[in-house]
């Protein structure tokens, strides 16, 4: 993530790069935004993009609102429309781990632009130097709780609910506790297995940034059995079986799914882009 992206957090007219400290799932950042005007979190992208994973380490407890998702066009900062926050329950945002989307809106274009060059800068973005991408710019209204910690903003296609319905061994605490002495959560493969789905998806040039992703369900039943056939080559030579049959799902869902690729940069999804399928690819 952190060469095809960067994630900016301008706190009281201040910019603080996270970019390196939430590129992985391990991360952690006190995420305590105050609702004034000069807070915003700015996301830049190598193409165009309509969302991202928030995993919340820390949730808020606050009323804090994601009240606008803004695009830069070179110029201005425009609203973009269809704003849905997966990470607000009973009206407070980043409650819950969940994805953050949008559409950029038709009647305002979104530019590439380098973030401070001579007497153009971004706005919120003035003391920064990052060349050549695309910004959005998202604002929430009042004040987050002071512990509210954001630990990765990226990609993640499944979630356990997901992964339990196919196989609800998975579910058992003994388990997990088998892989890993505590575990709770299948979280790190999720994670995993999400960037496996992205590096096969370049590696067969379907697309050449995670950025050009429109639709991250359609990933869903690749991720759960390339979950699965992680945890079970965890488990020893014993699991192999186990682990080769999910690998054989896994090529089996990525190859008929119907996925939504943004092939013309304009974040959107096109009648030309909804009709693309993968076809046979992986093996």
């Amino acid at each position: 993530m952190f060469q095809t992206s960067r994630l900016v957090l301008n706190q009281f007219g201040i910019p603080y790069d996270l970019s390196v400290l939430l590129a992985t799932p391990n991360g952690g950042y006190n995420f305590a935004v105050s609702g004034d005007n000069l807070d915003h979190f700015y996301i830049g992208g190598d193409f165009p993009f309509n969302h991202r994973y928030f995993k919340v380490a820390v949730p808020n407890t606050n009323g804090l609102g994601l009240t606008e998702v803004a695009l830069w066009d070179g110029k201005n900062w425009n609203p973009a429309v269809d704003i849905y926050d997966q990470t607000s329950a009973a009206g407070q945002s980043l409650t819950l781990s969940g994805i953050i989307s949008w559409t950029p809106d038709k009647n305002h274009s979104w530019v590439r632009d380098d973030t401070n060059h001579g007497n153009h800068t971004i706005t919120g973005l003035e003391d920064l130097k990052v060349y050549d991408l695309y910004w959005a710019r998202l604002f929430w209204t009042n004040s987050a709780s002071t512990d509210t910690e954001l630990a990765y903003v990226g990609h993640k296609f499944s979630n356990d609910y997901d992964l339990y319905i196919k196989y609800p061994q998975f579910s058992f605490t003994d388990v997990k506790n088998q892989h890993t002495p505590g575990k709770t959560t299948w979280d790190d493969q999720h994670y995993a297995a999400a960037q496996e789905i992205i590096k096969d998806l370049k590696a067969q040039e379907i697309l050449f940034s995670e950025n050009q992703i429109l639709s991250w369900e359609t990933f869903k039943d690749a991720a759960i059995h390339k979950v699965a056939n992680m945890i079970w080559s965890s488990f020893g030579k014993d699991w192999f079986a186990h682990a080769d049959r999910a690998q054989i799902e896994y090529v089996k869902a990525f190859n008929q799914s119907v996925i939504l690729i943004d092939n013309n940069g304009d974040a959107r999804v096109d009648l030309s882009e909804r009709l693309f399928r993968t076809g046979r690819l992986i093996r």
